[in-house]
């Protein structure tokens, strides 16, 4: 039997992630469910606990989503690995059936979702490169220690994506018409937000390079089936 291990890192959404847990708890497709609590300050861990299927790994301070989704991989027994951010807007089962059956059925070898909301350009070249939402086998990671150093926004660009193209990986999207993630500007306010984000895609910059981002979306254009 293919297992599949679900993984979430979560800081701060437990306005919004019992919907989120609500969707993949019980999914006939779905063995397992890891949280990573990454130091909220909020209801976070309390709303987590309402739920009888899932493995917490509480970190006591926020170390990053990189940091968090490698504990969450260690921990994990399944033979895919079901990344999906915990504050997703509108998600349903076939959503996350949609997302596991190309690599499941060896279709892919990875799939990345394309939410409705994402932004208007990754929208046109029907790619949304930085996406927290994919399914992966698991011995396709390799050295999952590599992302102890990755600042915390760095996952998707700075290993997932290398991994796509070191490796000639096949690459499925699957597009989410009905699934939303809030921008940063919804969640901690116009200010706060968009500080967030202006850190988040600094990083990236930072750790890739523009010239290497763009040779790194068309490599995984080119490998879209």
């Amino acid at each position: 039997m293919k297992k599949i291990s679900c993984i979430m890192p979560a800081y701060n959404e437990g306005s919004r992630i019992s919907k989120v847990l609500s969707v993949v708890n019980n999914h006939p497709l779905i063995n397992e469910i890891i949280i990573v609590n990454d130091g909220s300050t909020d209801n976070t861990l309390s709303t987590l606990k309402k739920f009888k299927n899932v493995k917490i790994i509480n970190n006591r301070v926020n170390l990053g989503k990189s940091k968090s989704v490698m504990k969450g991989v260690i921990a994990s027994r399944g033979e895919f690995i079901l990344f999906l951010d915990s504050d997703l807007v509108g998600l349903n089962k076939k959503n996350i059936t949609d997302l596991i059956l190309p690599v499941k059925n060896d279709l892919a070898d990875m799939s990345i979702s394309l939410r409705k909301n994402a932004p208007a350009l990754f929208r046109l070249i029907g790619l949304d490169y930085i996406s927290g939402e994919r399914v992966i086998r698991k011995s396709l990671l390799g050295d999952i220690s590599k992302l102890e150093i990755l600042p915390g926004w760095a996952i998707e660009s700075a290993y997932l994506n290398r991994k796509i193209l070191k490796d000639n990986l096949r690459l499925a999207v699957i597009k989410w018409q009905n699934v939303e993630s809030p921008y940063p500007s919804e969640k901690y306010g116009f200010f706060n937000g968009n500080l967030r984000l202006l850190k988040m895609c600094w990083q990236i910059l930072k750790i890739n390079g523009p010239i290497n981002l763009l040779r790194q979306i068309i490599g995984m254009k080119k490998r879209i089936i």
